[in-house]
């Protein structure tokens, strides 16, 4: 499918296929990059520094200040800051903690599906077809395949595979409230306030358990490198490029080169982290990639 699409390529846009897969890259190797900085943070800890960072580097792309627009939209904007910034990546965060990089991504990759059935319920413009619960099963098969693969490894709990369903719901919400989020300002400037209110939402819980601050880990250099990874390539430049490729190519064009991050982060954890590769974590990856472009075709041809 993706090789198709690159021979049909104008030459005017093969820049942006480039960026697209640069920032697949960049998204698929945050799993790695989590994995290495909870070595000396806590998940909490290493929340609240990578999108404070993340919020002062977004500011050159958008470098104005708007008071609320509306209760509603204020309060919509901080549903954004929970489910896709809080909650979701505190989720995926613990989840990396007691799994693989790889694992992880492979349930993440199942946003999309719980996407197409919370919008069904949710909004009137989305309905489930037999289709789209055929690639749900099929998805739910390759999720049971990771849980029982941390079942089969001693060093990975299951209880792993929940935070990571626990981040995918979340993340179906996430897409669900931006779609319901009626703003007369750019993306980058949403994106800002869903950063912004993801740290303050998370503040409480920061404090109530906060780790003593040690200015010297910042100064490791696998440190400093993979929270820069976080907050500037993974989340400022990514969502700049994603966004401006979207506006160019169209979302579903996009969107399909999100299937490609578990497998991308398969052999990323093998290189960077020795990670031996596990049949069953190969055939969970199949199943929901192959379950999720089945509910996704589904909904495109409606």
């Amino acid at each position: 499918m993706f090789i198709g699409a690159f021979v049909k390529l104008h030459k005017k846009h093969f820049i942006y296929y480039i960026l697209i897969l640069v920032t697949i890259l960049f998204w698929s190797s945050t799993f790695v990059s989590t994995k290495v900085l909870l070595r000396d943070f806590k998940p909490i800890d290493l929340f609240v520094y990578r999108f404070i960072l993340a919020y002062l580097l977004t500011i050159p792309f958008y470098p104005h200040f708007h008071k609320p627009e509306s209760l509603k939209t204020e309060l919509l904007e901080v549903a954004l800051g929970i489910t896709g910034g809080s909650l979701y990546f505190l989720g995926e965060s613990y989840a990396i903690m007691y799994s693989t990089p790889s694992n992880v991504a492979i349930i993440v990759a199942t946003a999309p599906l719980a996407t197409i059935f919370l919008a069904s319920r949710f909004l009137k413009s989305e309905r489930i077809t037999r289709q789209i619960v055929l690639g749900g099963l099929i998805a739910l098969a390759g999720v049971l395949m990771v849980v029982y693969n941390g079942i089969a490894m001693p060093y990975i709990q299951p209880v792993s595979c929940l935070l990571a369903l626990i981040s995918v719901v979340s993340w179906g919400f996430y897409s669900i409230i931006l779609k319901l989020i009626d703003s007369r300002y750019p993306t980058a400037y949403i994106t800002r306030k869903t950063f912004f209110w993801a740290v303050v939402t998370i503040l409480p819980l920061y404090f109530a358990t906060k780790a003593p601050f040690e200015p010297k880990l910042f100064l490791k250099p696998e440190n400093a490198f993979n929270l820069l990874m976080l907050a500037f390539f993974a989340s400022t430049m990514a969502y700049a490029i994603w966004g401006k490729a979207t506006l160019v190519l169209g979302a579903a064009k996009t969107n399909n080169f999100i299937y490609m991050i578990p497998l991308f982060t398969l052999i990323e954890s093998s290189i960077i982290l020795g990670e031996p590769f596990s049949i069953y974590a190969v055939l969970g990856a199949v199943l929901i990639l192959s379950g999720v472009v089945i509910a996704e075709l589904a909904r495109s041809t409606k």
